[in-house]
């Protein structure tokens, strides 16, 4: 992935990349997740690539929402409220950021 990026951003110098760890599994004690940070950090040479600090976790709630018509918001599953909430506002600070630098 981050390859293909990188490929991607040598025909559009302006491209930039966000990368939010999705699906992760929420048992603290697994080392995927700083597994996969550590393997992005290592193979990331551009700063235009760039890992949230935000991620989401793999949820049952996420299946029980979509299968009774409610977006997660609408679901009282207070973790998951507050992961995409943090994810929202993570992702809207970035693209701010972005539009400020474009004019």
């Amino acid at each position: 992935m981050l390859e293909r990026i990188e490929q991607l951003q040598e025909l559009n110098e302006n491209l930039r990349a966000l990368i939010v760890i999705n699906r992760m599994p929420t048992i603290p004690t697994l080392k995927e997740r700083q597994a996969l940070i550590e393997f992005i950090k290592e193979n990331n040479p551009s700063d235009r690539i760039t890992l949230l600090e935000s991620s989401l976790s793999e949820r049952i709630v996420y299946k029980r929402s979509v299968s009774e018509g409610l977006g997660v918001m609408e679901y009282s599953d207070k973790k998951a409220i507050n992961e995409w909430v943090n994810f929202y506002n993570e992702l809207k600070s970035h693209l701010e950021k972005e539009k400020r630098h474009a004019f």
